[in-house]
């Protein structure tokens, strides 16, 4: 039995994409039979719940990752971090462990034992040699949550007509640090075609919210529920990080947005891969909403003439990432 240190953090101003990705890699980890510690600074509302659900242990992280190794007798750590320095694994391995490291193409790029880049297309991009031993790339090895795969199949047995309307949800993220939950509402609101629009934003951004939107969207607070209002939507808006592969895999339309840098390259090759559509970057969208509303006009009519693009991402994204 191996026991595994999982690095990564979930604050406010960092979100909580790369803990969601960790508790991902942790539930693959205990099914396979080793024990898991959480090691990092989790200060995020539905991060804490998120962990406390789990029902892992949680510990605060040294910054030396070999100090990490030996005190938790792990064999292996884990790294979703990206201000993780690039001496990482000689720091575990002098602590007696080996280090398995997530990476998103440039960001958090660092040499490590095992590397896992899960964008999608990195298998075509590739890799610079770094002296790495065993790299995954791909979109094959996106970790998803069991709850995910919950979701995957609660969604092939729902009927989602949009004749009348449809039904969108917005999430900017487990935080939304870049208050784009309002404007994405405005956008959506808006719309021609929508029926009710729902937001998930912490408590603290409501007041912001309705002042773009108005007062008839819904307010929703981030919960471990937001699985199951996404597979009730018709249409989901979505920053363009983890919860935009969670959506390919249940199989929800989705329009992405790029709401931070380190999202862009997912973004474009989401949209490349036909996985999902784009209303752009944040920037791009506060330039010109009536543009980003056309755009949500013309998915709710395909929808509506049954032209899904959910195929090809619930074919691309199947939800056992994790596993391989």
């Amino acid at each position: 039995m191996t026991h595994v240190a999982i690095r990564c953090d979930a604050t406010p101003s960092g979100g909580i994409g790369h803990l969601v990705r960790a508790l991902s890699v942790a539930d693959a980890a205990r099914a396979a039979g080793h024990t898991v510690v959480v090691a990092g600074s989790i200060e995020a509302p539905l991060a804490r719940h998120l962990l406390a659900e789990s029902g892992l242990e949680v510990t605060a992280a040294p910054e030396d990752l070999g100090i990490l190794a030996a005190e938790q007798g792990a064999s292996v750590v884990h790294v979703d971090d990206y201000t993780i320095g690039a001496d990482a694994r000689d720091r575990v391995r002098a602590g007696g462990a080996l280090l398995s490291s997530m990476e998103d193409g440039a960001f958090g790029r660092r040499p490590a034992d095992v590397v896992v880049d899960s964008t999608i297309r990195a298998e075509r991009v590739g890799r610079p040699e770094d002296g790495s031993g065993e790299v995954l790339l791909g979109i094959a090895y996106a970790p998803m949550r069991a709850e995910v795969r919950a979701a995957r199949e609660k969604r092939v047995d729902e009927d989602h007509d949009v004749s009348r309307g449809a039904r969108v949800l917005i999430v900017m993220g487990g935080t939304d640090a870049t208050g784009a939950a309002g404007t994405l509402a405005a956008v959506c609101a808006a719309a021609e075609g929508v029926a009710h629009v729902s937001v998930i934003a912490p408590e603290h951004g409501w007041d912001a919210v309705r002042a773009e939107a108005g007062e008839d969207v819904e307010l929703l607070a981030p919960s471990p529920a937001f699985l199951e209002r996404a597979s009730a939507a018709d249409l989901v808006v979505s920053a363009a990080g983890t919860t935009a592969w969670e959506l390919a895999c249940i199989g929800v339309p989705s329009l992405l947005v790029a709401v931070v840098e380190n999202q862009r390259a997912g973004y474009e090759a989401a949209l490349a891969e036909r996985i999902a559509r784009g209303l752009g970057t944040l920037e791009q969208v506060r330039a010109d909403r009536s543009a980003a509303t056309a755009e949500v006009e013309r998915a709710i009519s395909d929808l509506r003439a049954m032209r899904s693009w959910t195929p090809v991402g619930r074919e691309k994204v199947d939800g056992h990432g994790a596993e391989r």
